[in-house]
């Protein structure tokens, strides 16, 4: 048999397998099973006693997808228990979290990770997250202190058989502290929130583009007319404070902007009279950029005052999405501005001073330096206005000849307390109690969508959301007062639906509110195609219940692409040239669906993919073109109509010769044979292993499958660029809760339970996902009993660690 350091020395790449093997005097074979078995020996035990750490009896039964289902009788020992199983599961995962937050990544994962870790440190996310740690009310930071305690415990209990990745590194992990989980979620926070890139776009679009009809169009998502709140629907009174000049008019006429990272969140929730039951029904799925493993936890917790079931994210304590037994709820991202950049004016004769109103300030200076593994550290001097950190080195450069200092203002540095409220709505029993939780959230902003068995649904965007006296979607001046924060949106103005006349609420990162609203109400909105297919679906169903919601949540048709196709065949009647011929015979009668038979997505989001960044070479310089690249809705207005004067050259000979461009690199790239044009041989889900390697690769590594869906279908598979047209984002969970069904919830994992490669819950929900199943996480612990696959009980007092 192998010993553990020949092994390490094998999986670490530093010497050869068949080195390994000669040194050991085995077989190949034998290597494979040592190394199974030292991954099966990192798992927690199937049957776990423990002794310590709790003030009651504290169960945790595993369902058969590893779902942990953790009974307590107190507050504290239950998020005692959720941080033992999550710890458990996901233990690198969180420290990898928690390392991005502090902006220690490159410590332990190299040069490659310099990137993120100077932006962390930038915004100063972990002495934000060490000041909120002594700000926490009493009872959230007994929750916390809890949680990271069970942590820790799975820490102790894994002894010198962590994740496998801690010796693939050669470090263990330090004790988990709360501000360790404070910093963790401030920078899932900034990755949902921060998007800089969309400011620097809105100052292109104001520098290279005229005022009128072109910038219009530029900053216009598509759809545009489908807003989560309808126009007309009635705002309680508001008085704007009286530094916004013009009066709300003034602030209605600036369009939004597009977010066009192609990685879109549904929800929705139907109401009694639409469903089978009479009750809500409830569907929600959160999309990112795919991740190994993913970001969300399945779990159920039942204590003296929790009773839920849902998703947690991996690293922090309460539910996301889920339900309990009166209501479900879910979020979506609402990318409106919380974050501003602001140019300084610096003193010529001194340029470590800038103007802050009459008074020259100097810049305050944090000196920063970023440990490298294998690498000399990385050292930097961050600059400070009164407004907050100077950005320009993590922010595009709008003048390759240099911008002004640009200062981050952001409502994530400012006091925030989200564990309270969503603790707060995991155990709200109607929608006056889950309102009245969300009126503390802060940040991001989301779109809560809600259901109660009553039948009742209801929509609220929950954020603190800042007033300024003047709406831009680019830079603002330090020194205009008008540039100023006045306030922020009371949350009882901020976008809400009661039971609306249709009997459902849909959100799909769409534009909440329409230009009736009295707030200015600004950011990078998707466009509104999910949300109009989300409509139609629902309304076209009849009878609502969970496997129609399960069904709208696998639906692959893109208005989209109908919309566009129509508008490029028109274009092209008549047309002689053999590439333009194949490209009209794919697209001719394609029903718009991304299945994985399909040929025609593959020569559409190839045309697409050229007209768009030749619609932005046209305007842009070449450095910003690939950020603008998508943006609004000047794609569809230059097929559909010409009362967009953009090119300087003939319109038509540009959309011919893009569609010829296009075929040529679908050929080039996928090949001649048509049956490898099929959208599932070139649009296929793998998730990476970040530490992968060729001896790692099968047991690390999921997939390659082909995945139905796009950038603009419900079932939202963003599309990536290595490979080409891979699926780089989409549903990581997705949930389905008839409140009508007192048994559970439906849910699905893109991935699995564990993060652990030696788990049988690594990748077992994988081909579930694909496939479009779902299992059921019961409520009931009969039911977990039948199936249950391990369990954990810790028994209180005793020593700290003992096992029985």
């Amino acid at each position: 048999m192998v010993d553990d350091g020949l092994l390490m020395a094998a999986v670490r790449v530093e010497q050869s397998v068949n080195a390994v093997c000669a040194t050991a005097g085995i077989t190949a074979a034998e290597f494979e099973a040592a190394l199974d078995a030292n991954l099966r020996r990192r798992l927690p035990p199937a049957e776990l006693r423990l002794r310590g750490g709790v003030s009651a009896p504290l169960e945790i039964l595993r369902d058969r997808y590893g779902v942990p289902h953790i009974y307590a009788q107190t507050t504290a020992d239950l998020y005692y228990g959720l941080g033992l199983a999550m710890g458990q599961d996901r233990l690198w995962q969180m420290d990898v979290f928690r390392r991005r937050g502090q902006g220690r990544l490159a410590e332990v994962l190299g040069a490659g990770q310099i990137s993120a870790d100077v932006t962390h440190r930038t915004l100063g996310l972990d002495l934000i997250a060490a000041r909120e740690a002594d700000l926490l009310d009493d009872r959230t930071g007994a929750v916390l202190r809890a949680f990271v305690a069970g942590i820790n415990r799975a820490v102790e209990e894994a002894g010198d058989n962590p994740p496998i990745e801690f010796d693939l590194l050669g470090y263990r992990p330090e004790p988990w502290r709360v501000q360790d989980i404070l910093a963790a979620v401030r920078a899932f926070w900034w990755q949902l929130n921060g998007r800089l890139a969309s400011i620097v776009v809105g100052e292109a679009a104001q520098r290279h583009l005229p005022a009128g009809p072109l910038r219009d169009a530029f900053m216009t998502p598509e759809f545009g007319d489908e807003p989560i709140v309808p126009r007309g629907e009635g705002y309680p009174p508001v008085d704007l404070p009286p530094a916004v000049p013009g009066g709300h008019e003034s602030l209605l006429t600036v369009p939004v902007g597009t977010d066009t990272s192609a990685t879109g969140s549904n929800n929705w929730a139907v109401g009694g009279r639409r469903t089978r039951s009479g009750a809500g029904v409830l569907g929600s799925d959160p999309h990112l950029p795919f991740a190994l493993p993913g970001n969300w936890y399945e779990c159920r917790l039942v204590g003296p005052e929790d009773d839920a079931v849902g998703a947690a994210w991996a690293g922090m304590p309460g539910l996301w999405f889920g339900r309990n037994r009166r209501i479900a709820w879910g979020i979506t991202n609402n990318n409106v501005s919380l974050r501003d950049l602001y140019a300084e004016e610096v003193d010529l004769d001194d340029p470590d001073r800038y103007r802050d109103g009459e008074t020259w300030r100097p810049f305050t200076e944090r000196a920063i330096e970023i440990a490298v593994r294998d690498g000399a550290p990385e050292r930097l001097v961050v600059r400070e206005s009164v407004r907050g950190p100077v950005v320009n080195h993590i922010v595009p450069a709008l003048d390759q000849t240099g911008d002004p200092p640009l200062s981050l203002r952001w409502v994530g540095q400012e006091h925030v307390e989200n564990v309270k409220p969503l603790l707060a709505v995991n155990r709200a029993g109607n929608w006056a109690e889950f309102r009245a939780a969300l009126a503390d959230w802060s940040i991001p902003t989301f779109n809560w969508v809600y259901a109660d068995v009553d039948g009742h649904v209801g929509y609220q965007c929950a954020s603190r959301l800042p007033i300024r006296g003047r709406v831009t979607r680019g830079f603002r001046d330090a020194n205009n007062p008008e540039d100023r924060w006045l306030g922020y949106v009371p949350f009882e103005a901020m976008p809400r639906r009661d039971d609306p006349p249709e009997g459902f609420v849909a959100t799909a990162n769409n534009a909440a509110v329409a230009k009736d609203y009295p707030y200015p109400f600004y950011g990078a909105f998707a466009s509104g195609d999910r949300a109009l297919r989300i409509r139609e679906r629902i309304v076209a169903e009849g009878v609502f219940d969970a496997e129609a919601c399960r069904a709208l949540q696998q639906d692959t048709y893109s208005p989209y692409a109908q919309r566009i196709s129509v508008a490029l065949l028109r274009r092209l009647a008549g047309q002689t040239d053999p590439e333009v011929a194949l490209f009209v015979a794919q697209i001719e009668g394609w029903d718009h669906r991304y299945e994985t038979a399909a040929r025609a997505p593959v020569f559409f989001d190839m045309f697409m993919r050229v007209w768009t960044a030749r619609i932005a070479s046209e305007r842009f310089p070449a450095h910003l073109a690939g950020h603008v690249a998508g943006q609004g809705t000047v794609g569809a207005r230059l097929l559909e109509a010409d009362d967009l004067t953009w090119f300087e050259g003939d319109k038509d000979a540009i959309v011919v010769e893009s569609v010829r461009q296009a075929v040529r690199e679908v050929r080039e790239r996928f090949g001649t044979d048509p049956s490898g044009w099929a959208w599932g041989n070139i649009h296929f889900a793998q998730f990476k292993h970040p530490l992968s390697n060729s001896v790692l690769a099968s047991r690390f590594d999921v997939g390659p499958r082909g995945i139905s869906g796009g950038a603009a279908t419900v079932r939202n598979t963003g599309l990536g660029t290595s490979p080409l047209f891979g699926a780089a984002s989409g549903a990581e969970y997705q949930l389905v809760a008839d409140l009508g069904d007192g048994q559970g919830i439906l849910a699905n994992q893109n991935l699995g339970q564990s993060g652990q490669p030696g788990s049988p819950h690594y990748g077992d929900q994988f081909a579930n996902w694909i496939e479009g199943r779902y299992h059921a996480v019961a409520l009931d612990r009969a039911r977990v009993e039948a199936e249950q696959t391990a369990s954990a009980r810790i028994e209180p007092d005793g020593a700290v660690g003992s096992r029985q």
